[in-house]
C-alpha cells in the first residue's frame, strides 16, 4: 500500500528541539474523494511533482511508474507541461467523446499536484446526455415547426390554388359565390379583396344588363338598391317622359354618304347622353335619330323630376349650337332638333328576358309624348299641361297652343317654352 509520510519537527517556547512528529497518510486516504465517483473504476491517479514532473505516488495502472509523459502519451506531457504552469486545470483531447480527459489541481503546502485520468465517455456521461437529449429536443422542435409551418403553408397555398381558379372563373363571366375568409393574415385580406371585387364586378355587369351604358354609374346605383329593378316586371308609376328628334334628318343625310351619316349621329348621340346622365335621366331607346328618356321620381316628388327634367331639355337645346360648330369643321350639315316633354302614368321595370333585359317604360303616356315632340319646331321645347303645372314658375311661354294628336281622343293644351331667364321672341 503507497504511503505518504511527512516529518515535523516540536519546538518548545524558546525554540529547541524537543521531538519528532511523522504523520503517514495512505495514498487511497488523499484520494477516497474520487474513489466515491462512480467512474472511478476507469480512472487513474497519481501526486506528481510540479517542476519535474516525478511521480510520488500513483494508483491503479500508473502504480510502478516514475515520470509523467515517459510513455510518449501526448496528454500526460501536455499535463506535465501545465502543472509547472497552473495550479488548476482541465485538458479534453481531440474525439467525441475523447479517450481520455485529464485534470489536476496543486496542493497548497507541497511542490507537488494531483492528476486524475478518467475515460472520456464515462467522465463526460452527463454532458454526453444532456447534448443528445438537447439534440433530441431539438429535432422534435424542429420537426413541429416544420409541421406548423407545412400546415400554415399548405392553408396558404390552397387559399392561393382557389383564388387562382376563382379568377380563371371570373375571367370567363362565372362569378360564382364568394371565397370562405377563415383569418385574419395577408392571406385573408386577399380573399376579401377578391370577394370585393367579385361584388364590384357583379354589380357592374348587373347594371350593364340592366341600363347598358346609357344611365350614369352612381344613379344607377341607386336605382339597384330598389327591390323590383332586378326583376323581370315592373309597377305603374308616373313619370316625366322626353322625346327629342331631329328635324328634317332624312332629306338632310340623302346626299351623304353612310360613314357621314354615323359620324354626324355618333357626335350627336355623343353631346346628348351625357347631359341626359347628368341630370339622372334614363334613356330607354333610341328611334332612329330620335331619343327616348324618362325622368323618375327617385325619393323626390314629381315635381322635382320635372324641374329635372326641364333643365336637361334646355341644356340639350343649348348644346345643339355648340355641336353645329364641330359639325361645320368636318362639313357636316347643321342640326335642328325638336324636344316633347309629358307626364303620364306607365309600366316602369325590366323589359326582356333573363338573358337580355333593360329598365324602361311602356304605356300610352310614350305615344302621347312622341306625338307632342312632333309637334315641336326646330329649337322648340314643347310641353304638356301637366308638365306646365309643375314647371310654369320656372319657363317662360314663347307660345301656347291646341292640338289634336293621333290617339288622343280630345285636343291636347301644348306650349312652347323657354327658362324663365330668357326673354320670348316674337313670333
Amino acid at each position: 500500500m503507497q504511503t505518504v509520510s511527512v516529518s515535523m519537527i516540536l519546538l518548545d517556547s524558546a525554540d529547541s528541539a524537543v521531538g519528532n512528529l511523522e504523520i503517514v497518510l495512505k495514498f487511497n486516504y488523499l484520494i477516497s474523494g474520487l474513489t466515491a465517483s462512480p467512474w472511478w473504476q476507469s480512472t487513474m491517479a497519481c501526486i506528481a511533482d510540479r517542476e519535474t514532473g516525478r511521480i510520488v505516488l500513483a494508483s491503479g495502472p500508473m502504480q510502478g511508474r516514475t515520470m509523467l509523459g515517459e510513455t510518449g502519451n501526448p496528454l500526460e506531457q501536455a499535463i506535465k507541461a501545465d502543472i509547472s504552469k497552473k495550479t488548476v486545470g482541465t485538458l479534453w483531447p481531440p474525439g467525441h467523446p475523447p479517450d481520455y480527459v485529464a485534470g489536476f489541481h496543486s496542493l497548497e503546502t507541497f511542490p507537488w499536484a494531483l492528476v486524475v485520468f478518467a475515460d472520456g465517455k464515462t467522465a463526460l456521461a452527463p454532458i454526453i446526455a444532456f447534448r443528445n437529449g438537447f439534440l433530441i429536443g431539438a429535432l422534435i422542435l424542429v420537426a413541429l415547426v416544420a409541421g406548423i409551418i407545412h400546415l400554415t403553408i399548405g392553408q396558404m397555398s390552397d387559399t392561393i390554388r382557389h383564388l387562382a381558379k376563382r379568377a380563371i372563373s371570373v375571367a370567363a363571366g362565372d362569378y360564382g359565390d364568394t371565397i370562405k375568409v377563415d383569418s385574419h393574415d395577408e392571406i385573408g385580406q386577399l380573399a376579401q379583396s377578391f370577394n370585393r371585387m367579385i361584388e364590384g364586378l357583379r354589380e357592374k355587369e348587373m347594371i350593364q344588363r340592366t341600363f347598358g351604358s346609357y344611365v350614369d354609374a352612381d344613379f344607377a346605383r341607386v336605382l339597384m338598391k330598389k327591390p323590383e329593378v332586378g326583376r323581370l316586371g315592373g309597377r305603374r308609376q308616373e313619370v316625366i317622359i322626353l322625346m327629342s328628334d331631329i328635324r328634317g334628318f332624312t332629306p338632310m343625310t340623302k346626299n351623304l354618304s353612310p360613314e357621314k351619316i354615323i359620324d354626324m349621329l355618333n357626335g350627336y348621340f355623343s353631346a346628348m347622353i351625357p347631359l341626359i346622365q347628368q341630370y339622372h335621366g334614363i334613356i330607354v331607346d333610341f328611334v332612329g335619330d330620335g331619343i327616348l328618356a324618362f325622368f323618375e321620381p327617385i325619393n323626390e316628388s314629381l315635381c322635382d323630376a320635372t324641374h329635372r327634367c326641364m333643365q336637361c331639355a334646355f341644356e340639350m337645346n343649348a348644346d345643339i349650337d355648340r355641336l353645329n360648330q364641330q359639325m361645320s369643321r368636318q362639313d357636316l350639315p347643321e342640326l335642328k332638333m325638336g324636344i316633347g316633354i309629358n307626364c303620364g302614368p306607365v309600366v316602369v321595370g325590366n323589359i326582356g328576358s333573363e338573358m337580355r333585359k333593360k329598365y324602361g317604360i311602356v304605356g300610352a303616356a310614350v305615344n302621347v309624348t312622341q306625338r307632342i315632340q312632333a309637334e315641336a319646331e326646330a329649337g322648340e321645347v314643347v310641353i304638356s299641361q301637366s308638365i306646365f303645372d309643375m314647371a310654369e314658375s320656372h319657363v317662360t311661354v314663347i307660345r301656347n297652343f291646341s292640338a289634336s294628336l293621333k290617339g288622343v281622343a280630345s285636343t291636347m293644351q301644348l306650349y312652347t317654352v323657354v327658362p324663365k331667364t330668357t326673354h320670348p321672341q316674337s313670333g
